[in-house]
């Protein structure tokens, strides 16, 4: 009989139980708390925020090679007009980005 078979077939890999519904209560106590294991895995090297704010470590970066870059740009160009100067602190910043998400892929957050 093939409703046999079947019937057979779904009890021996699990398929046959049933179904939750949703009016079945919570259960009591989960083994670890869903907040710990976020925080634990927010400052691990390599992990990956989902919908998240950017890690500090990204926003230092940017800034830092911002104004170094634009300093830097003021030494160098000294006799250019004005906006270089603002374009190098921009693309400065832009380039930190990568550099800061590199390193918090790496080492992690700073705080």
């Amino acid at each position: 009989d093939v409703e046999a078979l079947v019937a057979s077939i779904t009890t021996a890999h699990g398929l046959g139980r049933p179904v939750a519904v949703h009016d079945d209560p919570p259960p009591a106590e989960l083994p670890e708390s869903g907040a710990d294991r976020l925080a634990v895995r927010l400052h691990e090297p390599g992990s990956r925020l989902v919908g998240q704010e950017w890690p500090a470590v990204v926003y230092l970066w940017s800034f830092a090679l911002a104004i170094l870059s634009y300093a830097v740009a003021r030494i160098v160009l000294d006799g250019r007009p004005h906006p270089y100067h603002w374009l190098a602190g921009l693309l400065g910043g832009l380039a930190g980005i990568p550099l800061g998400w590199a390193w918090y892929r790496r080492r992690g957050d700073v705080f």
